[in-house]
């Protein structure tokens, strides 16, 4: 049976939701309604302030969530629409519909956010209390995956006691695509030898991501190199493996990386712009060919068509000269929702 604790700033009241609101919600959530007072000038403010919209009232929400992409959990925090933004009521459902759940909270305004896939231990919720708090949360790209990316989303909610609305679930994950690759060495001492392509990888990776403050916090994984001791247990996003011979008749690769954001695009105030690095070798010669990567966003698809047109440099953190590749590049959403009809 669903429960639904309700804390108040001067008392405990524990409700138990009607069995036709239950079945709403399935059989694996747990829901904690609370408004946090913290002084009695605060019991007074809150008072004179919002008198109203404190009972709960479902809310039905429909989800729009980015393509292949599916709910393995999902954790809505529902936060005043106010000065302060402090949380009215959190929710956590197990294994949520994939198109519409049902939430509780407040009759007022308030701001819903929303993660899903996020592992159960990986934050302490309960140690939430507001929007400031819940700004501070960081992802890591550690516990992160492709098959099932971390997703995150927000939405307002106007007062009253029937409410609807639409959220939009995308990952926090940047996708690095090389499209294709080619050689031209025309004119060179290597012309018409092939350029043997080891692996691709990233270097200045950024890490660490903080969905409602993004580019506050960041580190980086491969600092100008490859760590390959710290790689962890996806190590697929940041490095693979491709043992080709490239010529010059275009290869078509696909070959795909991941990694978080990444506003920089030089070497600004101590950042560096993520960069994707071709490891291989040309006439016994062992190369690299680091590419700085332009800024990039959550939710962003980097695709990425190079053509070489001469021997790369010795070190996956020195750029080759001005004229080494060819690059033709396209960003554009990784995972655009799915376009569908919703009627409310």
């Amino acid at each position: 049976m669903s429960r639904t604790h309700y804390i108040s700033g001067r008392n405990l009241h524990l409700a138990i939701l009607a069995p036709s609101f239950c079945s709403r919600f399935g059989n694996h959530m747990s829901v904690v309604i609370a408004t946090a007072l913290l002084s009695p000038a605060f019991f007074s403010c809150q008072k004179e302030a919002s008198p109203q919209g404190t009972e709960p009232t479902p809310v039905q929400i429909y989800i729009l969530r980015a393509k292949k992409t599916t709910l393995q959990g999902l954790d809505l925090f529902f936060f005043h629409d106010d000065a302060l933004a402090l949380l009215d009521s959190y929710q956590h459902i197990d294994a949520p519909a994939q198109e519409r759940v049902q939430g509780i909270a407040g009759s007022g305004a308030h701001h819903l956010v929303a993660f899903s896939n996020v592992p159960a231990t990986r934050f302490l919720w309960s140690d939430i209390r507001s929007v400031p708090a819940l700004s501070s949360v960081s992802f890591s790209l550690e516990d992160d995956s492709p098959a099932a990316p971390f997703l995150f989303g927000q939405c307002p909610l106007e007062e009253g006691r029937s409410r609807r609305c639409t959220l939009r679930l995308t990952p926090a994950l940047c996708k690095i695509e090389l499209c294709s690759l080619s050689c031209d060495f025309r004119g060179k001492a290597y012309e018409g030898l092939p350029f043997h392509l080891e692996r691709i990888f990233l270097t200045y990776a950024n890490e660490t991501f903080q969905p409602l403050s993004p580019g506050t916090a960041m580190s980086y994984r491969n600092p100008g190199y490859l760590a390959e001791a710290s790689l962890f247990q996806h190590p697929e996003m940041l490095l693979r493996p491709i043992g080709q011979d490239i010529t010059a008749t275009r290869s078509e690769l696909e070959e795909s990386l991941y990694c978080y954001p990444n506003p920089a695009t030089g070497a600004e105030m101590g950042r560096m712009p993520t960069h994707l690095v071709l490891e291989g070798s040309l006439d016994g010669q062992h190369c690299y060919y680091p590419i700085p990567l332009p800024a990039l966003e959550a939710n962003t698809h980097y695709s990425v068509q190079l053509t070489l047109t001469r021997l790369g440099s010795t070190d996956p953190d020195i750029p080759v000269e001005s004229g080494t590749l060819i690059l033709e590049s396209e960003t554009q959403p990784w995972n655009q929702a799915e376009n569908r009809t919703i009627s409310f």
